[in-house]
């Protein structure tokens, strides 16, 4: 598991980098003096690759992009699975580099950040490796949309913050080899893979059918009905604080993340000469 995490992390930088910018800009101009934006085409390709005619663009306006993966053991090299995934790029800074972000809800931005899932750890991991050259963003907003802390994380980073809250990247894509490797030994067709808590590593693989009643499941069933025990419950249950994390509000406010806010005003200090 270690060996392939360190042959991604290692690579990832010397995948794809960008070399040829073909930029063109469209404006529409609303009146005489505010132009307003309506987008931009950039496009990337990868070195070593052909010339940029040799490729089928993608439609007017799609944000997307393909890139071929490869999964692999060092104890069977040549036992290697090929995995195109598909994805699309969120935003792009003034100076070209791809933001990967996500959204960390805080519940209790008086007391300081809360920790973060295992889940959303392993979603942040996934989504900068699969985009080379990106920089995950972590935006921490308040229930009523406040944005109270802005994190830019590296590959690395999220790496070692998902092995402290249990979701290791490495054994996790070794899950990911040994069921691409057994998806690969079934037949072409329609497949959903289905994961829950109960299942750890492993994962139910149901197969498209044209028949009706048990044991089949009718997807479209489960999403036109709704039962009591689906819905949301009233309370949600906050994570706790992480007291490693020093938010903006608490050094503007000269607060230790943790504490709740001492009794009384707060005494004024004035400077002078000490004895010594």
């Amino acid at each position: 598991g270690n060996n392939l995490l360190d042959n991604l992390l290692s690579g990832q930088g010397k995948m794809f980098s960008r070399t040829n910018t073909d930029t063109s800009l469209k404006q529409s101009v609303t009146n005489s003096t505010i132009p307003s934006y309506t987008g931009e085409n950039i496009s990337h390709l990868a070195p070593g690759l052909a010339s940029m005619d040799k490729f089928k663009a993608p439609p007017p306006g799609a944000n997307i992009s393909y890139r071929m993966w490869q999964l692999g053991d060092k104890a069977r090299p040549q036992k290697k699975v090929r995995v195109i995934v598909r994805s699309k790029v969120a935003g792009i800074t003034k100076e070209g580099v791809v933001v990967s972000p996500s959204v960390k809800l805080e519940h209790q931005p008086q007391y300081g950040a809360e920790q973060v899932t295992a889940s959303q750890c392993a979603r942040e991991w996934i989504s900068a490796l699969i985009r080379p050259g990106s920089v995950p963003t972590r935006v921490r907003v308040t229930p009523d949309s406040q944005v109270c802390m802005l994190e830019q994380k590296t590959l690395q980073q999220l790496t070692q913050e998902g092995r402290r809250v249990g979701s290791d990247p490495g054994k996790q894509l070794v899950n990911l080899y040994n069921i691409f490797t057994e998806l690969s030994t079934f037949s072409p067709g329609q497949y959903l893979l289905q994961h829950t808590a109960k299942t750890g590593a492993f994962c139910n693989v149901l197969e498209a059918s044209t028949k009706s009643g048990p044991p089949m499941m009718d997807l479209h069933t489960l999403y036109t009905t709704l039962q009591p025990g689906h819905t949301v419950p009233g309370m949600v249950q906050y994570q706790p604080i992480d007291t490693g994390i020093l938010t903006p509000w608490h050094v503007a406010n000269g607060r230790v993340p943790g504490t709740f806010e001492p009794p009384g005003q707060r005494k004024q200090f004035s400077g002078g000469r000490g004895r010594g």
